[in-house]
């Protein structure tokens, strides 16, 4: 299990963080930070022992490999920026794209919006990001702007953020699938921020052999072209 846990943005803001948070890292087993001084200030202020490990932007792949094989086994991770939310402008995101691969759940603890969650869940690029808001209601339209919006992500090396109503996500999703390459990455989060969320990133040809099952959910896709270490700090 890999759990994505705010920090704050200056230490007078402590108490700004979720009531929740102190129940959440309770169930973690170590808690990976970007420095010792942070992830100890962090785990005074919640009263938690834990294990500390370093992961920055020097760790290299290898040690994140043996941390994805450490989940596989059942050890449980929180990860922390420095300050704010981790996998956005942050090296975090490089273990959430591994735990995706390994097929590791992640969750997210006290973001702010579906935007922040889903970019922190996606595992891609939080340096360079686009919110698109809803693309148009004509299937045509749509198309246009799926392929207008794919074509960006792969000149700029970005995350490309939209959403849907629920009564229309399957009908996008299905738009995407027929539009977009089959080696585009694309990342589907359903309900997040519930007891109950779906989250997933994987090709566009790997979403084509894959059962989604569609209840008219609150829906959130990113997109994004390349490969998914190229451009993470």
């Amino acid at each position: 299990m890999f759990i994505l846990l705010p920090n704050v943005l200056h230490p007078d803001g402590f108490d700004q963080l979720p009531i929740a948070l102190r129940k959440t890292v309770e169930t973690i087993d170590i808690l990976l930070a970007e420095s010792y001084s942070s992830a100890r200030r962090y785990l005074k202020h919640l009263q938690i022992h834990l294990p500390i490990e370093i992961y920055n932007k020097h760790t290299p792949l290898s040690v994140l490999q043996d941390l994805a094989c450490d989940m596989k086994k059942g050890t449980s991770f929180g990860l922390i920026s420095d300050a704010g939310l981790p996998a956005i402008a942050d090296p975090g995101s490089k273990l959430v794209a591994l735990c995706h691969i390994h097929g590791i759940a992640v969750s997210v603890c006290g973001a702010l919006s579906s935007i922040d969650a889903a970019l922190m869940l996606s595992g891609f690029s939080g340096n360079r990001f686009s919110f698109v808001g809803y693309l148009p209601k004509k299937s045509v339209d749509s198309k246009k702007e799926i392929k207008r919006i794919e074509s960006r992500a792969e000149k700029e090396a970005s995350s490309q953020i939209f959403i849907e109503t629920p009564y229309r996500a399957e009908k996008l999703y299905d738009l995407l699938l027929d539009t977009l390459k089959e080696d585009t990455y694309l990342f589907i989060g359903k309900n997040l921020g519930s007891f109950s969320p779906y989250a997933r990133s994987c090709t566009v040809q790997q979403w084509r052999k894959t059962t989604v099952e569609w209840k008219k959910e609150p829906t959130i896709f990113l997109l994004f072209r390349g490969d998914f270490f190229s451009s993470q700090t």
